[in-house]
């Protein structure tokens, strides 16, 4: 539902290239060039073929995470919180990990935009590091996951994909990923 033109399909397919063959990417561009929405519309595309090629019916909607100074690692990953007193409830827990938007999409394997990386703090790009590192030699990979005492690591489902956008003129005072 755009104009295209031939820098914009050659993106795409770039991207969705990428993608196919198990990379995660980041797009650079310069602000409002419209590399937030290629991100997004890379991001569907992938999911809708994925999800036909594994005949599942996993929700589509886009995993997009504007990033900040303020953006923490908790707002991704998820953060232990008190659990609520029910008195229907055989559990005795205190404490309950409620995972964060990026942990659903790993174990669900959907695609996730992060969009303007550039801006975030260097913690939260030393902890993507782990989803980007490949630990293992065998075919399922696993992402530490030190904040669920219960489930200290969590597999990578293999469909997983990360999408980073970036301002080429801030690229350089980027945290290295």
């Amino acid at each position: 539902h755009c104009y295209s033109n031939s820098n914009l399909c050659e993106s795409v397919a770039s991207v969705l290239f990428s993608l196919e063959n198990q990379r995660h990417t980041i797009i650079v561009g310069e602000n409002e060039s419209g590399i937030t929405q290629v991100a997004r519309w890379c991001a569907e595309c992938f999911n809708k073929k994925m999800n036909k090629e594994e005949e599942k019916n996993i929700s589509n909607e886009n995993c997009l995470c504007l990033c900040t100074k303020n953006l923490q690692c908790s707002d991704l990953i998820g953060q232990t919180k008190l659990c609520p007193k029910n008195d229907n409830s055989d559990r005795n827990e205190i404490l309950i990990f409620k995972p964060g938007f990026l942990v659903d999409a790993i174990k669900t394997g959907k695609t996730v935009v992060l969009d303007c990386i550039n801006e975030a703090n260097a913690t939260v790009g030393e902890r993507l590091n782990g989803l980007l590192d490949k630990k293992n030699n065998s075919d399922e990979e696993y992402f530490d996951l030190p904040e669920d005492t219960e489930n200290l690591r969590i597999k990578i489902h293999k469909n997983f994909r990360m999408i980073c956008t970036c301002n080429i003129n801030n690229i350089k005072d980027m945290s290295p990923i």
